[in-house]
């Protein structure tokens, strides 16, 4: 799984244990129970491996998001995410994703939430 490297170092810390990702496909491609190995882009050395403990899909999107979502879960997934606030994380998945309209934010599509947790830390060649 790759994270850019500021969230590949908080998977390796300890801090995130979280990934939102834009839903592309019907199905997930990260299972429950499976380990995948983590990596700081494309094509790079994973520097760790993760297990996936959950999978869901969501849809939360701009103009609904107060309706989907409360402000206690907005800041456990924050948290999960590696982030201090809401807004840290929305920032953060906007420049990574670039889901940004006429000064707001919007994400346009479903949204995969994968909860993992750190298996190894450094070099595995699985």
């Amino acid at each position: 799984m790759n994270f850019t490297r500021d969230n590949l170092d908080k998977v390796l810390a300890g801090t995130k244990s979280r990934t939102t990702r834009l839903a592309r496909d019907s199905a997930c491609r990260y299972v429950v129970g499976r380990t995948y190995a983590v990596c700081p882009g494309r094509g790079k050395r994973a520097e760790g491996r993760i297990r996936i403990t959950a999978v869901r899909r969501v849809e939360w999107f701009g103009e609904d998001i107060d309706d989907r979502i409360t402000v206690d879960e907005k800041a456990d997934h924050a948290r999960r995410e590696g982030f201090e606030t809401w807004e840290g994380f929305v920032r953060a998945f906007v420049e990574i994703n670039g889901q940004y309209v006429g000064g707001e934010w919007v994400w346009y599509s479903p949204l995969w939430v994968i909860d993992f947790e750190l298996v190894k830390e450094g070099d595995d060649d699985r």
